[in-house]
């Protein structure tokens, strides 16, 4: 948590200052991923702590191209309180890039339940959803969330119509909490493309998709 700020009493979390951790766009470890990036030829997203410079932090997300560089930044605009709230500062404002393939907007975790209205009338051809997903007893299990009430609440009709690709967090061991693996892919309708069934261990989703 941030100087000033606390996590919610009885959650059992400790945290830590994102002091020690944040960094900055052009920091070594996000343009060593840029350089990733260039060396395969992918686009790559990059989800870090972001110390904004003037004593505040941000959950952001870069991607970078397949040139190697960052192309764009955003800033999650709809926080967690539940925990964001101890540290992060709000964005204002989507991240839109024209890409070979098509338009891409980024977006983070939470952001899920206002990203049709921030990207609204941005003509997206796909969603770049980084995740770092934490189930609850009241959300239910986080299989389901992907399979069943993400496309089923937030995608298709009247929602976000584009492709999302969801990337959540991967872990090698199993936590006391619910929330990692299961990745997906999805199209403008919500249909699940394709999806990783597990919650442990490192794998690569693949999925053609048609460019726009």
């Amino acid at each position: 948590h941030a100087e000033g700020r606390r996590l919610p009493p009885g959650s059992g979390l400790a945290g830590i200052d994102p002091q020690g951790v944040a960094l900055t766009p052009d920091a070594e470890p996000v343009r060593r991923l840029a350089r990733v990036a260039g060396e395969l030829g992918v686009y790559l997203t990059i989800p870090f702590v972001e110390a904004g410079g003037d004593g505040r932090y941000f959950n952001t997300v870069c991607l970078a191209a397949p040139s190697g560089e960052i192309v764009a930044r955003y800033r999650k605009t709809h926080l967690w309180e539940y925990i964001d709230g101890a540290w992060a500062s709000r964005g204002d404002k989507p991240a839109v890039v024209d890409t070979e393939f098509g338009r891409v907007g980024l977006g983070v975790c939470y952001d899920i339940h206002r990203l049709s209205d921030l990207y609204a009338g941005s003509d997206l051809w796909a969603m770049l959803y980084s995740v770092a997903w934490y189930g609850h007893p009241t959300d239910g299990p986080t299989e389901r969330w992907f399979r069943q009430d993400l496309p089923t609440t937030y995608l298709g009709k009247g929602a976000l119509r584009c492709y999302v690709i969801a990337a959540n967090w991967s872990t090698d061991r199993e936590y006391k909490w619910d929330g990692a693996g299961y990745s997906s892919v999805y199209d403008a309708s919500g249909e699940r493309l394709a999806f990783l069934d597990s919650k442990i261990g490192d794998e690569i989703l693949y999925k053609d998709l048609r460019p726009a």
